[in-house]
């Protein structure tokens, strides 16, 4: 049996027990030389070459110098779905440790999860309002003045992973 535990600072610890160490060992060595990253990458601007991670980290924390609340998505994305994550992982641990899937094809699985979980926590984000200097900003504009966190539309849709 194959044991993956999530503890909530997101650190895995995995428990091998009964036959098949030797597909567990493999399985372990295929995933260490796997990394999946999720989220905005270098290259990913707004129009007016405004790095998109920092404007996710921005509005993720919030910026006292900007004057801007947080409007945290990720981290409820995370600690929403970690069970699900890790129920995935599970199952798709056996597919490797069967050799039915690669580390990489798992990864990927897991990646597109993890990137739609974190869509849908941008646009479940409805406070705090917008200020109405926002909102006037956003209409000279010509931008979405009613959704918080997609004005643009290129937060949410540019969000992706990356195995390496």
């Amino acid at each position: 049996m194959v044991a993956l535990v999530l503890d909530r600072g997101f650190n895995m610890s995995i428990k091998v027990t009964g036959q098949g160490v030797g597909a567990v060992s493999k399985f372990l060595d295929q995933m260490e030389k796997q990394k999946l990253s999720v989220g905005w990458f270098e290259g990913m601007k707004y129009t007016d070459k405004t790095p998109v991670a920092y404007v996710a980290a921005t509005q993720e924390y919030g910026s006292v110098a900007k004057n801007i609340p947080p409007r945290p998505f990720m981290r409820p994305a995370m600690y929403n779905n970690q069970n699900q994550w890790m129920g995935l992982f599970k199952k798709l641990a056996d597919d490797i440790i069967s050799g039915s899937l690669s580390a990489e094809g798992a990864l990927d699985i897991i990646g597109s999860t993890v990137t739609e979980d974190i869509k849908e926590a941008i646009t479940q984000v409805k406070e705090p309002e917008l200020k109405e200097s926002t909102i006037a900003s956003r209409v000279r504009r010509g931008l979405n003045t009613t959704d918080l966190l997609r004005a643009t539309g290129t937060m949410i849709s540019s969000v992706t992973w990356v195995v390496e």
